[in-house]
């Protein structure tokens, strides 16, 4: 919308006297374009050039479309009125590669040589995990300046760019995008059908009970969404036509680990498969686990817990965006009926990947599972997944007192540490060692 606006409000305050730029409205739309940037990306930054800010590729749009010249067009205009959004604008406009052509859609060329002012104040915006729920982004950040690591997450009340992708998640790691969206492609050469499919986008598939995989629904429910300086956590209900219920938890682990952990808790389907794109050159693919050589020395190992012994396939699928590889590895894991259960560890190629293993323990429950994940160094956390209808209390043996990350401790000052845990019905608890 800022593309189609901004000369018209240059227009209204010049000849008009009537000044839409201080409008909340407007301003929300430019603080929105700064508060969805993307870690600072490596490998669109060039061999030789220093990482840049990227807008997300997100339905019909791709990360190299320039948006950021609309921050360096606007930013004069609020050097008077709202200094420190000045300054956060051009901070971002800069670090976004201070483009000023546009992508050649809506060629504007008078407007790149009058209104961009480089050497106006500049002043970095706070940057950290966000919920966005008009529009259906979750965004997940840590690391240094909350720019080194970076997801999002699609959980839209909306249908407005009629992609098939509900659930959909997007990771950088160290500044490397290491599994994306695929962006979109042309809408009249014949690729457009890709693109928009389930297939292209990191989403469960359902079998529609013709023996075809079919696409998803367009718009889903976010339930729940939870920030902490420990973890950040969203469950979305996505309603596909062909599961009686769906929903996905996406949870990023902070905490020393930065991985990410995702559980598809499904009822009532037929065959499911599982897809995820890695922005990596090969692969190697064991009975649990997925291990892709990602670019920029990094790698993503996708660590299967549910289900057990899953067929795994690998192929190709098309990516927009002007990366270095034209086409993501595309994997499929298919599941029967399962649930999902799958930690996602990005990490830096030759450093030790984490160990998965399924925890026992005390009053076992049908539903309840546990999981020990466990560094190389010995440090590790608990994931509690309660795949049941009401809330459980369950003790592990020989772990001892265990705290819940981005939850409020429940002990009493003075009191003895609970060695329990009590599970939310439908929902993952992740503990630590207190």
């Amino acid at each position: 919308m800022l593309h189609r606006y901004f000369l018209f409000f240059v227009l209204l305050k010049c000849l008009k006297g009537v000044d839409y730029f201080k409008h909340d409205k407007v301003k929300g739309m430019y603080r929105f374009l700064m508060g969805t940037v993307t870690a600072a990306d490596t490998l669109q930054g060039g061999v030789s050039g220093p990482p840049v800010l990227l807008t997300p590729a997100v339905g019909d749009a791709n990360v190299q479309e320039k948006w950021f010249r609309l921050l360096g067009y606007a930013a004069p205009f609020y050097t008077e009125e709202d200094p420190q959004l000045a300054g956060e604008m051009i901070w971002t406009w800069k670090r976004g590669g201070a483009p000023v052509e546009d992508n050649g859609a809506y060629p504007l060329p008078l407007v790149a040589l009058l209104y961009p002012q480089p050497n106006l104040p500049e002043q970095q915006p706070a940057l950290g995990s966000v919920h966005y729920p008009d529009i259906g982004y979750v965004i997940f950040r840590s690391g240094e300046q909350n720019l080194q690591h970076y997801a999002i997450y699609e959980a839209s009340p909306l249908t407005y760019h009629a992609h098939h992708d509900e659930g959909h998640f997007s990771i950088w790691a160290n500044g490397v995008s290491v599994t994306l969206d695929s962006g979109t492609g042309g809408y009249y050469n014949g690729d457009r059908h890709w693109y928009v499919s389930g297939a292209a986008h990191n989403v469960v598939q359902f079998d529609d009970k013709s023996g075809r995989f079919a696409n998803g629904p367009l718009r889903s429910n976010c339930k729940e969404v939870r920030f902490s300086e420990e973890l950040d956590y969203v469950r979305s209900r996505i309603p596909d036509a062909n599961a009686r219920e769906y929903e996905r938890n996406f949870v990023f682990i902070k905490a020393g680990f930065d991985v990410y952990l995702v559980w598809d808790r499904i009822e009532g389907a037929a065959d499911s498969v599982w897809n995820l794109h890695t922005l990596s050159t090969r692969a190697e693919i064991t009975e649990q686990c997925i291990d892709a050589a990602c670019l920029s020395s990094m790698r993503m190992s996708a660590h299967i817990a549910e289900p057990v012994r899953p067929v795994i396939t690998m192929r190709e699928g098309a990516l927009g965006g002007n990366y270095p590889l034209a086409a993501q590895q595309h994997f499929r894991v298919y599941g029967g009926n399962s649930d999902y259960v799958i930690l996602l560890h990005p990490r830096i190629e030759d450093s030790p990947s984490l160990q998965l293993e399924h925890l026992d323990y005390g009053e076992a429950a049908e539903g309840v599972r546990l999981y020990k994940i466990t560094r190389s160094d010995g440090a590790w956390f608990i994931a509690a997944i309660n795949g049941t209808g009401q809330s459980r209390h369950i003790t592990v043996p020989d772990l001892g007192p265990l705290r819940l990350l981005g939850e409020p401790e429940t002990a009493e000052p003075g009191q003895p540490e609970p060695m329990g845990l009590r599970l939310e019905a439908g929902r993952i608890h992740i503990a630590m060692p207190r």
